[in-house]
């Protein structure tokens, strides 16, 4: 049934990367008319998607001729077979699903699909040349047409085509595929995502005249730093017969459609050239060039003349006029250093797992735009044709990476000669597909593979073809890997692109005076569950420092698949939850969104850093400020600025700023015209927020691209300092428990405000608590659950009641020794009671996960209201994009969804909050001065204990957690440790004040 070459089946032949496949080229459609190219009207093309005859058979020695010809199933495709009921999804990050034994895979349990289906061969396409095309197949398969063996294919993330012209007939046609899921392709595609299976990408057949163009690169560029002056150059290859009798013509469009240049007829006479090309080169002036700000695309038309004259073959490049250079330690777009707010991006759905439609890929990229995102990071593979379109259109700098990951056996098969071509093919054909595409800026040799002589040849070969872009591969600067640092690794990457860094690493780096390259974190700040902690500080680096240029978020969105449970219950599921027995768990979630595109609370953090402008304090107290433009090639004049005064809230002042034509890396002083009261009230904070202008390609006008806020005038007051204590309450009661010295219950003014009271100093793990590739000895939550604050014990022991103040003074235990001295202090005034609790260590701790106290409040009470930083969720390292203000929501609106339950819903520098019913009667928490609160319907113990949401049970209760601090979020489940000065360290006394008080 299949080729074998020597003694190894294809599947298990690394020096076996395709049979009878078309060498690869830029992607376009043809045409039979320049007319019907320009308009994109008739290509001569026939989509195969749709259903699809299938069956799935244990392995490939279980096919015959006959199973291959009547399948006894359907399946969609695009689409993958392990997400339509057949088979299983496997997640993975580093081990391989099967044993690993390259290039051997199991013979018995290997599962192998038969896709069948039928096409009528359309009239106008006799005498043409005909392509079969498939987009992406994983990850090895044979096709046949008409029962007629035309060829195989490996590479899962990159397009297939073979001519079956002479396998066609007019009429009905049959198309057959056998797809085999593992085969040694699968070695070295083990990246960090799920192993799927089948034909998850387009297929098409399309024709051709027998002499047409084949091939198309256009290239851009521009002498000593002067951007008005612009040199094209297009080589353009034709594949066919008698070549020198044929004429190509090149015609350029300007982007409003008007005709710039027609190019002088040549003609490829030279048949006995290898490679028949025809180079056309023009200059220009005053073009408008391509960037992610401002993404102008020229229209380039290729038409072919026979020897007649007659255009027998047209077809169309949208190009981008743009330059990518390294200079003085820079890499240089259009002559200037911008710097990469980038993300890592998977094709991921939540549903049809690799198959991404089009809808799904525009929500990215118009969610990328919307929070400031410029850069993304094709990881670890190419990704389907339309993508770099919609990169070119919207305006995305992209990296595209070969399909290249060999994490199970890093360092083993860069260095293995048997593998050479498919490492050096896979890198080619990257680049000859996406070649024309300006928004891919930067080509990858894939990711940790380790690093050997494969990987130089690849290299070697992507720097003849294309001079115009830098090379970029982290395995060879790598620090994890046998103490290379990171001014190694020259031959084979321009770019010093670490993987999680420590902030400090990259400003050692910067100040090195031995470096020369620019340094762009491939990956940083993994973005694992509640996490993405002290970002602000890498940004902090990056903008000042000569050389840091950026970096790529780990990753882009949760890789959670969906799953209903026996009762109805929808969830996300990951590793393990397929049957898989060999997986990572939840190490695939780890997005910015989730699977559903919804922005994780981390987003709005990375929005504020990334937004491009930056508002300075002159003079405050006179409304003077500087304004700084953050982009690079274009002006603030698209967006407002508009600004507002409040005090305790409330709006007292505002205005409007026209837009302002301030230069690239300009700035501008203005004055506000700030009228005040001089009467204070309350804390004052100015906020000036920039908005759209008008309607855009991405967002429409109105839309928030950030904000910047400043205090004014005094700090937090302190609401003690406004009360009289001491005085005998009326109408007023508070229970204290005689053996926690807790409060059991408080009632004012006929409400009961509080139903239970306890002290709270642990936290539902976050996954950077939990930190599972560091050493127990380095993972907080280890620390915690040793020392044992998951299960503290207090003891009371002195409880003093008096008119004025009731006091316990306690000892809290864990594991058999005493953790803590505890004092409560509860103080009556004439409307409220003061609480305030002060613990004092008693041996050495960990940093502790936080500090505070859990009130139980009855159920009826949902609107939460408060006076801090918000609206969304935000911790003490990660609150720079939460402004402060006075909020509304309700409890259940403050529920952050991870997939793996954890702590969330943090809100920090709170001033006051009301919990209510609808009737507006409930509690009034007031700071002294200031505290963090969260609040939910889950226990924390169901939060630590559940491993998926299904698990979490709402109580009708909420449970208000009011606490002295946290320790920061971090980003340690695959990076740096919590820096040093966010870790909330008990080493001396901490005390936490609030006033309660009922509302009506």
């Amino acid at each position: 049934m299949y080729q074998q070459f020597g003694h190894l089946p294809d599947w298990e032949n690394p020096e076996v990367t395709g049979i009878n496949k078309l060498q690869g080229h830029a992607t376009f459609w043809g045409y039979d008319s320049a007319e019907n190219a320009l308009s994109n009207t008739s290509p001569s093309r026939l989509s195969l998607n749709g259903d699809w005859q299938f069956e799935l058979h244990p392995n490939p020695a279980a096919l015959d001729k006959s199973k291959l010809q009547n399948p006894d199933s359907k399946i969609s495709v695009p689409g993958n077979w392990t997400v339509q009921g057949f088979d299983k999804p496997i997640y993975t990050n580093v081990k391989m699903p099967i044993p690993d034994n390259p290039p051997h895979v199991p013979q018995e349990d290997n599962p192998t699909g038969v896709y069948r289906r039928t096409f009528d061969l359309p009239a106008d396409w006799e005498d043409q040349r005909i392509i079969l095309r498939f987009e992406g197949v994983e990850s090895f398969f044979c096709v046949w047409v008409n029962d007629h063996y035309v060829g195989l294919s490996k590479d899962s993330r990159l397009p297939a085509e073979f001519d079956v012209t002479k396998f066609v007939q007019s009429g009905e046609n049959s198309v057959t595929c056998s797809v085999i899921r593992w085969s040694d392709s699968s070695y070295i595609e083990d990246q960090d995502h799920w192993w799927m299976a089948g034909i998850y990408r387009d297929v098409w057949l399309y024709a051709t005249p027998k002499t047409h163009i084949f091939d198309i690169f256009a290239k851009t560029t521009f002498s000593n730093g002067d951007f008005s002056k612009a040199r094209l150059s297009v080589d353009v290859t034709v594949h066919g017969e008698a070549i020198g009798d044929y004429a190509v013509q090149l015609t350029l469009f300007a982007p409003a459609g008007q005709k710039l240049w027609q190019s002088w007829e040549q003609y490829a006479k030279d048949v006995a050239r290898e490679v028949p090309k025809t180079t056309f080169v023009r200059n220009f002036s005053d073009v408008r060039l391509w960037s992610a700000e401002s993404p102008t695309l020229y229209t380039l038309l290729v038409t072919l003349k026979n020897p007649s004259g007659e255009i027998i073959h047209a077809t169309t490049q949208k190009i981008g006029f743009r330059q990518i250079e390294i200079k003085g330690r820079e890499l240089l777009i259009n002559g200037q250093p911008v710097l990469l707010g980038g993300v890592n991006r998977h094709e991921h759905h939540e549903t049809r797992g690799k198959a991404v439609d089009e809808a799904s890929m525009v929500a990215d990229i118009l969610l990328m735009k919307r929070f400031n995102i410029n850069a993304v990071r094709n990881s670890h593979y190419p990704m389907q044709d339309r993508w770099y379109e919609l990169c070119d259109e919207y305006g995305l700098y992209v990296i595209d990476e070969a399909n290249i990951e060999a994490h199970a056996d890093y360092h083993r098969l860069c260095n293995d000669p048997r593998w050479t071509k498919a490492f050096v093919e896979r890198g080619k054909n990257m680049v000859l597909r996406a070649k024309n595409h300006p928004s891919v800026i930067i080509w990858s040799l894939g990711n940790e593979s380790g690093y050997g002589p494969n990987h130089d040849a690849m290299a070697g070969w992507i720097r003849g073809y294309d001079a115009t872009r830098p090379i970029q591969y982290e395995g060879c600067i790598s620090r994890n890997d046998g103490g290379r640092e990171w001014n190694n690794g020259r031959y084979t990457t321009d770019i010093v692109c670490p993987m999680y860094p420590t902030v400090q690493e990259i400003i050692d780096f910067g100040n090195d005076p031995d470096a020369t390259r620019p340094l762009i974190m491939c990956e940083y700040a993994h973005s694992m569950g509640n996490s993405t902690g002290n970002l602000r500080e890498y940004w902090d680096a990056i903008e000042q420092i000569h050389g840091l240029q950026g970096g790529f978020i780990w990753d882009w969105v949760d890789q959670g698949l969906v799953k209903t449970t026996e009762d109805g219950q929808r969830y996300w599921a990951y590793g393990g939850d397929f049957g898989d027995t060999i997986n990572d768990t939840n190490f695939c979630i780890n997005g910015l969104i989730a699977p559903d595109r919804t922005p994780h609370a981390a987003m709005w953090e990375y929005k504020h850093i990334l937004q491009p402008f930056r508002v300075e304090a002159v003079d405050l107290s006179q409304g003077v400020l500087r304004i700084v433009n953050r982009k690079w090639f274009t002006d603030l004049s698209d967006l407002w600025l508009e600004w507002a005064v409040e005090e305790g809230g409330d709006v007292i002042d505002f205005g409007t700023v026209d837009p302002m034509k301030i230069a690239p890396q300009g700035s501008e002083v203005i004055t506000l015209p700030l009228n005040l009261p001089k009467a204070v009230q309350g804390e004052r904070f100015l906020t000036v927020r920039f908005t759209t202008v008008g309607n855009s390609d991405w967002a429409i006008a109105g839309h928030e691209v950030g904000f910047v806020q400043f205090a004014l005038g005094e700090t937090v007051p302190n609401i003690l300092d406004q009360l009289t204590f001491g005085t005998r309450w009326q109408g007023h009661s508070i229970d204290v428990d005689k053996r926690t010295g807790t409060l059991t219950n408080v009632r004012m003014n006929g409400q009961t405000l509080v139903e239970g009271m306890r002290l709270n100093v642990w936290r539902a793990p976050t996954d950077n608590d939990e930190a599972m590739i560091w050493p127990e000895d380095r993972q907080l939550a280890h620390l915690w659950r040793a020392v044992g604050l998951d299960a503290v014990e207090t003891r009371v022991d002195s409880l003093v009641t008096e008119e004025a103040c009731i006091s316990a003074d306690c000892t809290v235990s864990a594991n058999g020794q005493e953790l803590f001295a505890l004092q409560y202090r509860y103080r009556p005034i004439s409307d409220a009671l003061h609480v305030e609790l002060t613990l004092t260590p008693k041996i050495e701790l960990p940093p502790m996960p936080r500090v505070g106290v859990t009130l139980v409040v009855p159920a009826q009470h949902e609107i939460v209201s408060y006076f801090g930083r918000g609206g969304h969720e935000n911790y003490v390292d990660r609150k720079s994009g939460a402004r402060i203000g006075r909020f509304r929501t309700t409890i259940d609106n403050m529920v952050e969804p991870y997939i793996y339950p954890q702590d969330y819903g943090n809100r920090s520098d709170v001033r006051w909050l009301t919990i209510a019913d609808k009737q507006g009667n409930g509690l009034q928490v007031m700071g002294a001065p200031t505290f963090d609160f969260s609040v939910s319907h889950f226990t924390q113990q169901n939060l630590t204990e559940a491993t998926h949401t299904y698990q979490l049970k709402r109580q009708d209760v909420a449970y208000l957690n009011l606490d002295y601090g946290h320790t920061g979020l971090g980003g340690a489940s695959c990076g740096p440790m919590t820096l040093d000065k966010y870790l909330l360290r008990v080493d001396k006394p901490v005390t936490l004040s609030f006033v309660l008080k009922s509302i009506a």
